[in-house]
This record gives C-alpha cells, sequence and structure tokens, in this order.
C-alpha cells in the first residue's frame, strides 16, 4: 500500500538474493500471502487502490531483480546445482552430487532440519515455542501469518530438498523467538515473569556452557543434546594458543619438497595434488581445516576428507565408501591419532572404523601401508595428539 516501503522491501530483497540466493525461500511465503490479500481485498477497494498495489509489488519485484542480477545474471548456471541438491534423492540417475546417495525417504531425513532446530535452540527452548504456538494461534493476524510462513515454508522447502545441510535453515530462527514471544505475551503476569526468570537463566547457562565450556557435569549433561557441543573447543573462549598453521606449512613444505623431486625426475609440468585427509572425532583440528590451510599453501591440490563419525556431514557412511574407493588416487595422506605417542606404525593409525564395513576399512588401511610410508609427524597443541603426514616418498624422519 506504500510505494517507499515497497521500494525498501526490494533494495534489502535484492541485497539478500545477492548475498545468498537460499534468501528468497524465507521470503516467498509472505510475498505470496501478501500478493493473496492483495487480489482478495480487490473487491473492497477502489480499481485505483488495486492497480495502485500491484503497481507497487512490480515496483518491488524489479528493485529486487536488477540488484540481485548484478552477480546472479552471469551466474545463472548456479541453478542447475540448486535443481541438483532438490532433486538428486529423487532422481538419482539423472542428479549426483558428490557421488554420494540420498535416502529422502527416512525418518533421519524427514526430520533432519526439524531435529537440528531442537539442537540449536536447546530442548528448554523449543518446548517453550511449541507451547506459545498454542496460545499464538489465538492471536492470529495478518503480521503473526506473515511470522509463521517465514517459518513453515522454508522448513518445509528444505525437508524437500535432498541435500541436507544444518545451516539451510539458521535464518528461520529469528521466527522462532519472534513467535515464542508473541505466544508469551498471552500468559498470565505470574507465569509471564517465571518463563522470563527460566529464559534469562537458561540462557545465560547456554551462552556460557558454549563459550567457555563448563566442567560442571550437571551443566554438561543438561545440555548434551546441543549440536554446538560436537564442536570442539578450539571454538571456546578464550582463545586456545594452537599450532596448526604452522604444521601444515611443515607438511606443506614436504609435500612441495616430493613434488619437485617428481617434477625434476622427468615430469613435463607440475601435476595436481591428491590429499586424503582422515579426521578424528576428538582431535580440536578438523578436515576442515586442514583443507583450508593446504590450498593456501599448495597450488593445483585436490583435499578428499574421512570426517570420522561428525553427525553434521550428512550420509557419513557413503562419504567413508566414496574415500575408500579413491585411495589408490591418493599422493599423500594426513591422518589424526587419538593418543600422543608419535610411537605407532601404519596397522595402528586411526581409521574411523564405526563409518565404514570391514572390507573398505581393510581396503584403506592395506592400500595406506602397501604404498605409503610416514614422511612426517607433529605434536598437535593444545590437544597433544599426534598428526601423520603419508606419501609415496623416503621419510624425512
Amino acid at each position: 500500500t506504500n510505494k517507499k516501503y515497497s521500494m525498501l522491501l526490494g533494495l534489502f530483497s535484492g541485497l539478500g538474493i545477492l548475498t545468498n540466493g537460499r534468501f528468497f525461500i524465507f521470503i516467498i511465503g509472505p510475498l505470496l500471502y501478501i500478493a493473496y490479500l492483495v487480489f482478495m481485498g480487490r473487491r473492497s477497494s477502489s480499481n485505483a487502490d488495486f492497480f495502485k498495489q500491484i503497481s507497487n509489488i512490480v515496483i518491488s519485484l524489479l528493485i529486487s531483480l536488477i540488484l540481485s542480477s548484478v552477480w546472479w545474471l552471469g551466474n545463472f548456471v548456479l541453478l542447475d546445482k540448486a535443481l541438483t541438491h532438490l532433486l538428486v534423492g529423487y532422481l538419482p540417475d539423472r542428479y549426483n552430487l558428490f557421488g554420494l546417495k540420498y535416502d529422502v525417504f527416512t525418518m533421519r531425513s524427514i526430520f533432519y532440519h526439524l531435529s537440528y532446530l531442537i539442537d540449536h535452540v536447546s530442548i528448554y527452548l523449543f518446548l517453550l515455542f511449541l507451547i506459545s504456538l498454542f496460545w499464538v494461534k489465538k492471536k492470529l493476524n495478518q503480521r503473526i501469518w506473515v511470522i509463521l510462513l517465514w517459518f513453515f515454508i522454508p522448513l518445509a522447502i528444505f525437508t524437500l530438498v535432498s541435500a541436507k545441510w544444518e545451516h539451510y535453515c539458521f535464518s528461520i530462527l529469528p521466527s522462532v523467538a519472534i513467535l515464542t514471544a508473541v505466544g508469551m505475551e498471552r500468559f498470565t503476569k505470574r507465569v509471564k515473569f517465571a518463563v522470563i526468570l527460566f529464559l534469562i537463566a537458561i540462557s545465560l547457562l547456554q551462552f556460557f556452557e558454549i563459550s567457555y565450556g563448563f566442567n560442571f557435569r550437571p551443566i554438561k549433561k543438561m545440555f548434551s543434546c546441543n549440536a554446538a557441543y560436537w564442536h570442539p573447543s578450539i571454538y571456546k573462549a578464550p582463545y586456545k594458543i594452537n599450532n596448526y598453521e604452522n604444521i601444515m606449512y611443515e607438511f606443506s613444505k614436504d609435500i612441495n619438497n616430493a613434488i619437485s623431486r617428481r617434477h625434476k625426475a622427468g615430469t613435463a609440468e607440475r601435476p595436481k595434488v591428491s590429499l586424503g585427509v582422515i579426521d578424528n572425532i576428538d582431535a580440536e583440528i578438523n578436515d576442515v581445516l586442514i583443507s583450508y590451510y593446504m590450498s593456501l599453501f599448495i597450488d593445483n591440490i585436490n583435499v578428499m576428507s574421512l570426517p570420522n563419525g561428525i553427525p553434521v556431514v550428512p550420509n557419513p557412511s557413503r562419504v567413508a565408501e566414496v574415500f575408500s574407493e579413491n585411495i589408490n588416487s591418493f599422493d599423500f595422506v594426513i591422518v589424526i591419532n587419538g593418543t600422543s605417542s608419535p610411537h605407532v606404525d601404519i596397522y595402528s593409525l586411526d581409521i574411523p572404523k564405526e563409518l565404514l564395513s570391514g572390507s573398505y576399512c581393510k581396503k584403506i588401511i592395506d592400500n595406506i601401508s602397501e604404498r605409503m610410508v610416514i614422511i612426517d609427524k607433529k605434536i598437535l597443541m593444545p590437544d597433544r595428539k599426534t598428526i601423520f603426514l603419508l606419501g609415496k616418498d623416503r621419510p624425512i624422519l
């Protein structure tokens, strides 16, 4: 109804889509609802008012389209990747994503985002959200419908999308907070006061546990279901001094030296380096950080990871299977051991056996032991675990 606010909507929508294409999914429900209200209200409004609203909608969409096209017009091909993420579980013969299998009709897939929503707000705040929804339905109006559609439409869409990652639904968390607050308005004064005290207490406990990591067992047990506690303590405050970058730099020098020796031996051009990383769930460094450093220090490198059972990785068993199928192609392998003892042989390195069937696990271990030697090893600080660099070249130890 207001041209100024319609233009602002177009401006911020365009900037949102420019930042991340998924932005559109979070506003499509509210926008369709507003369009529905415009057309349903046509009978009670004059033609002039109706066409004014339609023109405002068009202006808003045009501004959004022009702004977002600054980048998306040249990267329209990425929409095919979006289709792949959506349909890989339904049409696996036509679409393929990382060579993984996506079972979209399992309970784990259907309730994936809902379970992570519970994890990220905690079971206590989620229960309060459900209670508040009961009261919200008694106070439904146009504004509340906008917030409800902001919550339910993206949740439904990302539930149908084959490839699932926990961060896809992060942008519905503010709607959860707003709906909880709206429902709480209906509580009696005494109940509201008690709930607010509970909110303050539980939120402070969550904040300090996530940020600083209490050692008080009852508090740890209270939040044991929360996804944040799967993350290593390196992300907690105060910041722990570590030597991860230095170790990766030393490993990169070992790899570059080995590649240079092969290059001098007659290779026409420097080959692409293939690196496998076998993670350890108890280590504070992870495969993503290792991949980042190695890509930083080594040109023309391809890194494939075997995450050691981290729950946020979709289809971890299939990831392990693909890793074992590619084991022959790795020039180097990095393995993080669960202990600080460097006196181990290849057969005693930590391989995530819980992710692999016996044959795949044996294939990885046998392949590494037959083709590779331990080139270098370091002690990770502050967690004091041993990290090994394996390769086909002679060891420098």
